[in-house]
């Protein structure tokens, strides 16, 4: 065992002085499988991208069973300062036998908005770039050997990495380039040997993913990548990733020259996750290992405070949903009794009259009231039930899904025969996003249901709406399937 170390040693130390004396480029940048749940680890334009703090935090253990091989950490957290900008930070270390990488980035993210469904981020990163050389933790036999005695070299430098994100509805495109200046990490060889570099090279990243609804549980995104840094690194990845009711997730996957990749995951909490993925191979360095092994935990840490004005769609919107619920009737009414009484008159007058007594029972009073009703023959009332139903949405949506058109054309129908009756709508959020955006969310809710009975042949004269974000919660956030029953539209008629 200890010969196989040597070899093992002798040859990277080996690749190191080859590296470091003869200043080669390679692939120098650590990949993880867990992109998926944090896109912000590979675009700072991701930065506050969902409007809440989130974070996760991985482990990857490569090529088990190698001495040497490379131990990854992986660390990023992220959020959203107000509805356009975001703030990010993140740590990778990189450890493969003797040498060890340290990075460290701080991102600012900038949001456009380009319409209700599509928007553009920038992002951009300051980087502190560390490399170690320990030779002392060599395993070797020759203990004086001067290589081996030489201690430790550090070497450090800054750059900067910057992207763009496009998101559409439930899918985004990013674009990102690290060590954009290419900065070297110089050393002190040892045994004055001179100065050594490493140098850095840009790395280029590319992807895409969209989120399809399946059914009413469960859902798929599909996750494509492609990565280059230097020449004939071009490294492509493919998988997708399943979820059900947003708590079970699985995934798989296949890296170019790496191998495939599988992956499990679970929603602790409402606020807390943890994941595994195993990457194997038949070929190459990882066929000769027990596979290579990385957990993550994942937070969602609620939502940010807003605390910019309103944009000009929000504040037009809050202006057209400012009216306010009326005051509920009281529910004592215990009792109604309706007596209807056909009083005869001349056939020459030609018309009938109506007498109704109604008496209400309440715990403080009883009333009488007699109304006398000419040309009447039958009284109908609307039917109230049909404007109990809820319309719900799906996160960050605004649009109601197709299930939801038989309870709207039941609405319509019934303001149709009524055409003098009012109605409100009310549109609702869970607590997941700014106040702002969700002032617009459930501005936007209201306003796609108004149209619909428009459509359908309702006066808009019958409709008002309004906005009423997060306030009014019909269950508590505390849980996923919690916040999609607030997601949703209700009704209140006007009497």
């Amino acid at each position: 065992m200890t010969n196989s170390k040597n070899k093992l040693v002798t040859a990277t130390l080996a690749i190191l002085g080859f590296i470091v004396f003869s200043n080669v480029k390679a692939q120098q940048s650590p990949i993880s499988n867990f992109y998926n749940f944090n896109n912000y680890l590979l675009n700072p334009a991701e930065a506050g991208h969902q409007y809440r703090l989130a974070g996760t935090a991985s482990h990857r253990i490569q090529w088990q069973g190698i001495d040497g091989a490379p131990k990854t950490t992986f660390l990023g957290l992220h959020g959203a300062v107000n509805d356009n900008m975001g703030i990010g930070g993140k740590i990778t270390v990189d450890q493969t036998d003797i040498l060890k990488q340290f990075n460290a980035a701080l991102s600012y993210s900038y949001r456009i908005s380009i319409n209700e469904n599509t928007s553009l981020r920038f992002g951009v990163s300051g980087i502190m770039n560390q490399n170690s050389i320990n030779y002392h933790k060599a395993i070797i036999g020759d203990y004086a050997d001067e290589v081996a005695t030489g201690g430790s070299q550090n070497g450090t430098t800054f750059d900067a990495e910057a992207g763009l994100m496009l998101a559409y509805k439930k899918g985004s495109i990013g674009l990102a380039a690290s060590n954009l200046f290419e900065s070297d990490v110089n050393y002190k060889l040892p045994e004055n040997r001179g100065d050594g570099t490493f140098e850095r090279v840009r790395y280029l990243k590319a992807y895409g993913s969209y989120e399809f609804k399946l059914s009413e549980n469960w859902n798929l995104e599909p996750y494509v990548m492609v990565r280059n840094q230097g020449v004939g690194s071009f490294q492509a990845e493919v998988n997708a990733m399943t979820s059900w009711k947003e708590t079970l997730y699985l995934g798989i996957g296949y890296r170019q020259e790496a191998g495939y990749i599988g992956k499990l995951g679970f929603q602790i909490t409402d606020k807390l996750m943890a994941a595994y993925a195993y990457e194997f191979s038949n070929t190459g360095i990882a066929s000769n290992s027990n596979g290579s092994h990385e957990f993550m935990i994942g937070l969602k840490m609620g939502k940010v405070k807003n605390e910019t004005p309103s944009s000009p769609i929000e504040e037009e919107y809050i202006a057209l949903v400012n009216t306010k619920k009326p005051v509920q009737q009281p529910e004592e009414v215990i009792k109604t009794e309706v007596k209807v009484e056909k009083i005869e008159t001349p056939i020459s007058e030609e018309n009938t009259a109506v007498k109704t007594e109604i008496k209400e029972t309440t715990p403080e009073k009883l009333e009488t009231t007699t109304v006398a009703i000419s040309d009447v023959e039958k009284v109908t009332t609307i039917d109230s039930k049909v404007f109990e139903q809820k319309i719900p949405f799906e996160f960050e949506q605004t649009r109601f899904n197709p299930d939801a058109k038989t309870s709207l054309d039941r609405i319509a129908a019934e303001l149709k025969k009524f055409p003098t009756q009012k109605i409100i709508i009310y549109g609702h959020t869970c607590d997941m996003g700014s106040n702002a955006i969700n002032q617009q969310v459930s501005a936007l809710r209201a306003k796609s249901v108004e149209s619909y009975l428009i459509a359908q042949g309702v006066n808009s004269n019958q409709i008002s709406t309004k906005a009423m974000a997060d306030t009014e919660p019909i269950a508590p956030n505390t849980t996923i399937a919690n916040k999609q029953k607030n997601r949703r539209v209700e009704f209140e008629l006007v009497k």
